[in-house]
This record gives structure tokens, C-alpha cells and sequence, in this order.
């Protein structure tokens, strides 16, 4: 940063206002905003202000404004025109922390929610920051709603990766590929294998990502990929039905659906093994 500009920051605002102008910069050279000092600067040494500092002042305010504004809207929010430099500091924070956090959780469960989409966004905003969810309604003017969507597409993607490994379990790899025939090739393991998850992770891991798909589905089509999920599951081919009582009170909440489902997971078990056991009389046919 110019010296020139550090000076006039210093010599000009409070020791308070001076950390909210530096958190400024921060966070837009981290969000890459375009030359970033040069309108300061001119500011500061504009000749036609007549070294009214005052007035120099007032106009580095609204340049601050400005800056944190255009950032915002990068992100298709726009603030009530009363918002403080502080509070858009502190979501511009929060969206920035948000790009990089150990556990997303917290947010899948919000964004996966019944909640409308404003208050799901103030609900997220306000876990990474001093803001609390109502302030935040009050504050939101307007916001792009598809965000939301662009936000759970950014962090799966992000989860994906993290569970990308090189060394494979080919045993379940080749049980989810032999259950094909029974279980259809666009069922949720495969998808998640193909995005990039690791196999023999506890079924929670995948539920996570899919209970809220899975309790939208028919009961034929809940048991095919409830399954799907079990066998990429740890422990899936052991005892699938035992996991499956394990984990099956998490998604359904019906005592006499998860009764229903269990017989056709039972059933769907029962052809996969016959599936295989067909393959392997015409492989050993092959080779004799």
C-alpha cells in the first residue's frame, strides 16, 4: 500500500475506523478486486479538495462503501443503504470463511432445510460472524436466491474432492457394479462414487449428501438406492439388512414403511446375489 495512503488513514480516522478501512482491503484483494488502491489514492492527493480534510474524508468513506458494495454484488447480495463498513466487513468475512471450512455440516443442514431462502441465508451468514440471523433479515435487502444453489454445488464439489483417494476397496467396487442389473446404473452410490466420494465410509457420511432426495422417493425406488448407499457403505457387505436397521430410523420415521422397505431391500438383496451367482456359473463356462 501507498505510504501517502497509510498516513492520510492514520491522520484521518479513529484507531476503530482505521481497522475496519484495513478489513476492507483485506477481504477485497482476497475476493481479487481490480485495482484496489488507485481510487484512494487519487483521493488523497486531489489537489481540488484544498487539503480539507474533512471533506477528503467523507470521500474515502464512500469510496470504502463503494468497494465492499461492488464485492457484494459480485455475490448477488445488495445491503439497505444504512448498512455500516463495519457490518459489510463482517458478512463479507463470513462469506469469505465459508469458502474454506473443515466441517460443512453446519451449512448443509441449513441450505437442506424448510426454511425460505432469505432467513437461509442469514442463517448461514450468522455461524461465521458476530451478526445475528435477525439483524441480518433487517440489513439484506435483496439477494439472488440461486446463490443458494451455487453454494451447495460449490461445497459438494469441495466435499467430493476431499474424499477422493487413489487406493480403491475393489470388493465393494465390484459388488455396486454387479448389483447394476438389479439396482440400475443411476442409482445414488454410483453417483457418488462418480463425483468422487470413497467407498467404505459409514452410511452417514452418504446420507449427509442424499437423505433429503432419498425421503422424496417412491418406496420401490427408496429401497433400490437405500441399498446402493448400503453397499458402498462400511459394512455394507457383510450384514446389509443389520446396517440397514442401523441407520434406517435417520431417513424414515414411519415404523410400518421401515417395515415395508426392509422387505424389499431383502427381496433386492436376494437378486443381486442371484445376479451374481449367474455371472459367475457363466465366467467359470467361459474358461472351462
Amino acid at each position: 500500500m501507498d505510504d501517502l495512503l497509510a498516513a492520510f488513514i492514520t491522520n484521518s480516522f479513529s484507531p476503530e475506523m482505521q481497522t475496519e478501512i484495513y478489513q476492507t482491503f483485506s477481504l477485497c484483494e482476497k475476493f481479487d478486486y481490480n485495482d484496489l488502491y488507485s481510487e484512494f489514492i487519487d483521493i488523497v492527493t486531489d489537489d481540488t479538495s484544498g487539503s480539507n480534510n474533512e471533506i477528503m474524508s467523507g470521500r474515502f468513506v464512500i469510496e470504502i462503501n463503494k468497494c465492499l458494495d461492488f464485492v457484494l454484488n459480485e455475490h448477488k447480495i445488495k445491503l439497505i443503504p444504512e448498512t455500516s463498513i463495519q457490518d459489510k466487513n463482517q458478512l463479507l468475512s463470513a462469506l469469505l470463511l465459508i469458502t474454506d471450512l473443515e466441517d460443512y455440516t453446519p451449512v448443509i443442514v441449513t441450505l437442506e432445510s424448510m426454511e425460505e431462502p432469505y432467513t437461509k441465508l442469514a442463517d448461514v451468514l450468522s455461524e461465521y460472524c458476530t451478526l445475528d440471523i435477525t439483524y441480518i433479515l433487517t440489513i439484506l435487502e435483496f439477494f439472488d436466491i440461486r446463490i443458494l444453489d451455487k453454494l451447495k454445488e460449490f461445497i459438494y464439489q469441495k466435499e467430493a474432492e476431499k474424499h477422493k483417494v487413489e487406493s480403491r476397496d475393489t470388493e465393494v467396487i465390484n459388488l455396486i457394479k454387479a448389483a447394476v442389473p438389479v439396482l440400475g446404473d443411476q442409482n445414488f452410490a454410483l453417483a457418488l462414487l462418480n463425483a468422487g466420494f470413497r467407498e467404505s465410509e459409514h452410511l452417514d457420511i452418504y446420507l449427509e449428501y442424499t437423505i433429503s432426495d432419498l425421503r422424496e422417493l417412491n418406496e420401490t425406488d427408496l429401497a433400490i438406492n437405500f441399498l446402493s448407499l448400503i453397499y458402498i457403505s462400511k459394512d455394507g457387505i457383510k450384514d446389509p439388512i443389520e446396517v440397514y436397521r442401523n441407520y434406517s430410523s435417520s431417513v424414515i420415521k414411519d415404523l410400518n414403511k421401515t417395515s415395508r422397505i426392509e422387505v424389499l431391500i431383502m427381496d433386492l438383496i436376494k437378486r443381486v446375489q442371484e445376479v451374481i451367482q449367474i455371472t459367475k456359473q457363466r465366467e467359470k463356462q467361459a474358461n472351462d
